[in-house]
């Protein structure tokens, strides 16, 4: 199989991972998640090793190597990959993997400055093609990540994290030449994965991240109803739209199971509720304008668990339908 068409099938499964680390990531710390993602590869790559020469091809991994696998797996593994898991948490996958896919750029200009490879003009054009089709492929109109609405500043944040990692893959793929030189890339995974493995192990031991993962209960939920309602109507002016956010809101977040990374119930839910009023505005920034009140989309799911909830009257709600 051909070089060419390795790095297609390698950038396939890479676009599969991202998605699958993008779900991960609002359950997860980065840091974590990382880990888990290193001890899966080591298995897989120790499971093949014997039929790669077994404990006996790292005999033949020259001195020189070892200093460039280290560094390698420090750039691309450790730092990169970790920073690339939390620009999918911050901007979603569709925004944050165009923004990290230009690495091909960096690693064309390094590798003509470092490592002597020649740079044409057809294989810079090239690589800006490529990288022109992942943007355009991966940039839908959308403003939301796992179902949840995506911040403004976040998604900046988001951004400059991606782009950051674009220079990070780009150096580490160029240091990947020297390090795995005459080297079966089983081999050198073999090496590679458990090494980042016992990193970022030290720095999940050290940091305790791996502790704070919770699951949001909801049975609490209706304890924060009455600060949840008053901060709607803060931001909504008006005491049904605020009932109707409020709804909505709690629509949303109990829609499926909610992991909390170090965070209280009602920060979430704050959060949860301006992202939801911001989804709101969007959408009725794109819809036609007419006389008629477009009624609650969450009434039916959400009406019976508030009342439920509500045993002072705090809340009376009113559903746009009857009105």
């Amino acid at each position: 199989m051909s070089g060419e068409v390795l790095a297609l099938v390698s950038a396939l499964l890479w676009s599969v991972a991202s998605v699958l680390m993008a779900l991960g990531s609002h359950r997860l710390h980065v840091l974590p998640l990382n880990l888990i993602r290193c001890v899966v590869s080591s298995v897989f790559f120790w499971a093949l090793l014997p039929f790669y020469g077994g404990l006996e091809a790292f005999r033949t991994v020259p001195s020189s190597a070892w200093l460039w696998l280290v560094v390698s797996v420090l750039i691309l593994l450790v730092v990169g990959d970790t920073l690339y898991f939390r620009s999918l948490n911050l901007a979603g996958v569709s925004w944050a993997m165009p923004v990290a896919g230009i690495n091909p750029l960096w690693a064309i200009l390094l590798a003509a400055l470092f490592v002597d490879e020649p740079l044409t003009w057809s294989l810079l054009l090239g690589a800006l093609l490529v990288v022109a089709g992942v943007t355009l492929l991966s940039r839908p109109e959308m403003h939301s990540s796992n179902g949840q609405d995506i911040e403004p500043a976040a998604r900046r944040k988001g951004l400059l994290i991606a782009l950051l990692v674009s220079l990070l893959w780009g150096a580490g793929q160029v240091t990947l030449k020297p390090a795995t030189a005459g080297m079966h890339s089983v081999v050198a995974n073999s090496i590679r994965q458990p090494l980042a493995m016992f990193i970022l192990l030290a720095i999940n031991l050290r940091t305790g991240l791996w502790k704070e993962l919770r699951r949001l209960d909801p049975d609490d939920l209706g304890d924060h109803l009455d600060r949840l309602y008053r901060a709607a109507w803060a931001l909504c002016g008006d005491r049904h739209d605020a009932e109707d956010l409020v709804q909505e809101t709690y629509a949303g977040v109990l829609a499926r199971p909610r992991w909390l990374r170090g965070e209280d119930d009602l920060g979430y839910l704050l959060r949860a509720l301006r992202n939801t009023h911001a989804g709101r505005l969007r959408t009725a920034s794109r819809r036609p304008r007419t006389g008629a009140r477009h009624p609650c989309p969450a009434c039916r799911i959400s009406c019976a668990t508030i009342r439920s909830w509500t045993s002072t009257g705090a809340m009376a709600h009113r559903c746009r339908n009857s009105r």
